[in-house]
């Protein structure tokens, strides 16, 4: 009987596609592979967002088998770039079920402890301002205001991290909505308030309309913004239909276009096939 190998970790790994290859061909029993995760790293990796070291471990069974780091290996193999890992050898088997069972850190806490190692503060409505920052991304970065749930073009967390510092007014956008009771989501409104008031119109018109969305206050009839909450609170309180981001950003879009033109108006109108462009205040 051989002698046991010793548990070890070796710092500083060079992992080329070709090594990737390697250690895939030597799986174990891994999870199933997500497409996403993979192609979310290999983009970090192609845009030189890869970042090393983080303390995460490639790792090496005691049979030789690759236990973790399948979608960073065909991250690698996908980018056809190699990194630098860590890699555990001869972990004992027995130990793989372990693995990954703690709760991963999410893009709102890795605002809220920079935050807090920065200013000694917590970040204060860090779980939506984080989400808000995904919309942000995605109409201006990816043009793809819809798909910011499971794209592959989401923001990492530090990705998210440099993108929150390039955009750092949106904690002013969601102290303006969060906290309130607008009746739709406060992730979506914040990211719409920054957007409206930053990129797209007058800033004091953007304040006025959410101000009105979020406390319902000085609304008169026909008043866009007093026809848009008594939407939200006739589907939410309804619980036959759901909320989705798309509904909300295309139905405050809609009523945007009329506030922001001083028009009327007796309903507004949902479109999923066509997501209006938010338009400047005339002058």
């Amino acid at each position: 009987m051989s002698p046991k190998k010793k548990y070890y970790i070796k710092v500083g790994v060079l992992l080329t596609p070709k090594l990737a290859k390697k250690l895939l061909g030597k799986a174990r029993h891994n999870r199933d592979v997500s497409k996403t995760k993979v192609r979310k790293y290999a983009n970090e990796i192609k845009n030189g967002k890869w970042k090393y070291p983080t303390g995460e471990l490639i790792k090496i069974g005691a049979n030789g088998g690759l236990g973790d780091g399948q979608h960073r290996c065909l991250a690698v193999i996908y980018a056809n770039k190699a990194v630098m890992v860590d890699i555990a050898y001869y972990v004992p088997e027995d130990n793989f079920r372990a693995i990954d069972q703690q709760k991963p850190r999410s893009g709102a806490d890795t605002l809220n402890m920079e935050h807090q190692r920065r200013t000694g503060d917590r970040l204060k409505y860090n779980k939506q301002i984080a989400s808000a920052l995904q919309i942000v991304y995605a109409w201006l970065e990816t043009k793809n205001v819809y798909n910011t749930r499971h794209s592959i073009n989401m923001l990492s967390n530090d990705s998210l991290q440099d993108y929150f510092d390039k955009h750092e007014k949106i904690v002013k956008s969601a102290m303006m909505v969060c906290g309130k009771n607008a009746n739709a989501s406060p992730s979506v409104l914040t990211a719409l308030h920054y957007i409206l008031s930053n990129q797209h119109g007058n800033k004091a018109i953007a304040d006025s309309f959410f101000h009105a969305l979020a406390t319902g206050e000085n609304l008169q009839k026909g008043s866009p913004v007093l026809i848009l909450r008594n939407k939200f609170y006739k589907f939410k309180g309804d619980g036959k239909y759901r909320m989705t981001r798309q509904f909300v950003i295309s139905c405050v879009l809609y009523a945007w276009h009329a506030y922001a033109q001083g028009k009327a108006i007796t309903n507004v109108i949902y479109n999923i096939e066509h997501l209006p462009q938010p338009i400047r205040k005339a002058a």
